[in-house]
């Protein structure tokens, strides 16, 4: 989801940020020459020839008391020629000159992040340290006078939610969850607008297993969030497919989304009104208990992989009282046995769950195709239970109609 990186970047500039920590950094020049030249520097207006003499200056003084001041505007130059390369270096520079320095930990922090999020998960750990030395930098990091209190908190904001971001992407990306979790959240509740730190709180939360209900508020706030956006049916489609896992159908997903429009408080009772899906063996006992003539093969693995065995004795004694009419998907074939594809995910993934048994050698001009889906008739025989494999017996061919497959999937819960 590269694109949502623009949704949250920093709202006050680079040199906004310098000039707050200016006024509270003026060291004394005793030297004319050092002053001027510096001077000189500080005052071009074109960016390139800004950075060239910021580049000379510190070369030229390169132990003076100037160096952070220098450096910044270094960074900053670069930055507004387009440089991304040298406002990283710079701003490595500047924070090995000054650790504390927020500024330079902020490009430092927001370039690792890109970097992650673009597939560079090599960056994870620089986008969490950065983030995490923003954060501990933003504790000392003082009001100067002559800076309003509101200019100085949009500031901070500003920058608490890049610090948390970068941090949170560095330890999604390391699957350390919980202090991805601690990180967007905190992010997240200095803006409950912020798209990006959004979304990536529903990943925290949903890349768990058993998915924690918190997910599934966010990830839906994101959907409602991206609304009008080219990643609103990716992040859409994430939701429900997460909502599915979590409650076992959709139902309920649209409401979920429609809450989470109108607040970004997630409601204290979410638990209650999202259940989590019957397991396999609750949906297992529930399926035995239907007419035997209405069950599908994907019941029937249902219950042959999930349910208690005297409820498997139970069902495949009824099940075996008559043939079936079916059609299934050919996987192999030979004249006397024919392996298939019978359930909803066997079939997707063309995949055996079956083999039929013909009750007579099936004749050349007659040999189905493999990946033709065909109508038989056989009946119920035995089953493997693990790896799941139906065999029926006294298969015969039917050429006329069958019924088509009927498929009741199982929820599957994920692990």
């Amino acid at each position: 989801m590269k694109s949502l990186k623009a949704l949250a970047l920093l709202a006050l500039t680079l040199a906004a940020l310098v000039a707050i920590q200016a006024v509270a950094q003026t060291p004394e020049v005793k030297d004319p020459a050092e002053y001027n030249a510096y001077m000189s520097a500080l005052g071009m207006t074109n960016p390139s020839q800004k950075a060239s003499a910021m580049e000379g200056f510190l070369q030229q003084y390169p132990n003076t008391v100037l160096k952070k001041d220098a450096l910044q505007q270094l960074m900053i130059a670069y930055q507004q020629s387009g440089n991304g390369a040298k406002t990283t270096e710079t701003a490595t520079k500047l924070v090995q000159a000054d650790p504390a320095n927020v500024t330079g930990l902020y490009v430092l922090a927001d370039t690792a992040r890109n970097k992650v999020e673009a597939g560079d998960t090599s960056q994870a750990a620089s986008a969490r340290q950065y983030g995490e030395q923003g954060l501990k930098a933003l504790d000392s990091f003082a009001k100067p006078a002559g800076v309003s209190e509101a200019d100085f908190k949009k500031a901070k904001d500003q920058l608490s939610i890049a610090f948390n971001g970068a941090a949170g992407r560095g330890a999604l990306a390391t699957k350390d969850f919980p202090a991805a979790q601690k990180y967007f959240l905190a992010s997240v509740n200095t803006n409950s607008e912020n798209l990006r730190d959004v979304y990536a709180l529903a990943v925290a939360y949903l890349s768990q297993r058993p998915i924690p209900v918190q997910g599934l508020w966010y990830i839906a706030r994101a959907t409602a969030l991206s609304k009008g956006t080219k990643d609103n049916a990716q992040i859409a489609d994430y939701g429900k497919k997460s909502y599915y896992v979590y409650h076992g159908d959709n139902d309920g997903w649209d409401d979920l989304v429609a809450k989470a429009a109108a607040s970004a408080a997630m409601p204290s009772d979410l638990d209650k009104t999202i259940k989590p899906a019957p397991t396999p063996a609750e949906q297992a006992a529930k399926i035995a208990s239907k007419d035997p003539k209405e069950l599908s093969f994907d019941d029937l693995q249902t219950i042959i992989t999930y349910g208690d065995p005297a409820t498997v004795e139970k069902v495949m004694t009824e099940v075996k009282a008559a043939p079936i009419p079916y059609k299934a998907l050919v996987i192999s074939a030979d004249k006397t046995k024919l392996v298939m594809a019978a359930t909803y995910d066997g079939v997707q993934n063309k995949t055996a769950d079956m083999d039929v048994t013909m009750a007579a050698p099936i004749p050349p001009a007659l040999m189905p195709k493999v990946g033709e889906q065909i109508g038989i008739q056989a009946t119920v025989g035995s089953y493997d239970k693990s790896p799941y494999m139906l065999h029926m017996v006294d298969g015969k061919l039917v050429r006329a109609k069958a019924p088509a497959p009927v498929h009741h999937p199982v929820h599957r819960k994920a692990n």
